[in-house]
């Protein structure tokens, strides 16, 4: 009797481990299926004069790194992905997991021909965990190191613009006979080359022209009206 009940429980641990071997094998190939992650990519614009920042689209590339070629990637792209920022923009990049691992990835941003603006060229390395848990099967974002290989948070870039300087060092036509008033004409051209809108100043002397255009056009319909309500009063008269 006791050697059956022995038997039994060897049985019962023999099955017990089967099965939590066979959940083991299955998980990493089956459960992960269909699961998503994203990674949020952040753009910055500054400008070192009084123009609006320019809505210039800046492209960047996220790639599997060497250690994890077949980490997937948006939109089932290949080798790399490919994508802009307009301005001042933050976008998600939706991942799609079909098992469980490691997988690193790098983002960079790809130069522009501007010669106006100082690109940021950070290299990210971003680390994502795809794992068993007992709230199922999960993805997390558990590294993120720059180039420096500090670990961040954020994927942030930050663009800035470098208008030419008038009379300064490095402005335009760098020479003796390189005065403001030449060279303002010069700075209004490139920014008009680079889709920057006029200065504020500019904008705010417009707006005073249309004011005082308004006034007079107001004065010049109330005299007219003011002339022919007279004219109406001798006829009834």
């Amino acid at each position: 009797m006791k050697q059956d009940k022995r038997k039994l429980r060897y049985l019962m641990c023999l099955l017990l481990c089967l099965q939590l071997w066979l959940t083991d094998l299955c998980l990493p190939e089956a459960a992960a299926v269909g699961l998503n992650n994203s990674l949020k990519v952040r753009q910055i614009i500054s400008i070192n004069s009084d123009y609006s920042k320019p809505h210039e689209v800046f492209n960047y590339a996220l790639s599997p790194s060497k250690e994890s070629p077949a980490a997937p990637l948006p939109e089932n792209a290949r080798q790399e992905y490919i994508f802009g920022l307009y301005g001042d923009e933050e976008r998600s990049l939706d991942l799609r997991f079909s098992q469980v691992g490691t997988y690193v990835y790098e983002l960079r941003q790809l130069p522009s021909d501007n010669k106006y603006v100082q690109q940021d060229f950070s290299v990210y390395t971003i680390t994502i965990r795809v794992v068993n848990t007992v709230r199922g099967v999960e993805a997390e974002v558990s590294m993120i190191l720059n180039q420096d290989k500090q670990k961040t948070d954020q994927l942030t870039y930050h663009n800035h613009y470098e208008m030419p300087n008038p009379g300064g060092s490095g402005s335009i036509g760098d020479n003796e006979d390189n005065s403001t008033d030449k060279q303002e004409p010069a700075i209004q051209s490139i920014a008009k080359k680079i889709g920057l809108l006029s200065k504020t100043g500019n904008i705010r002397s417009v707006y005073e022209y249309v004011g005082v255009v308004l006034i007079i056009s107001g004065l010049f319909l109330f005299l007219l009206y003011r002339k022919r309500e007279a004219e109406a009063q001798k006829v009834d008269d």
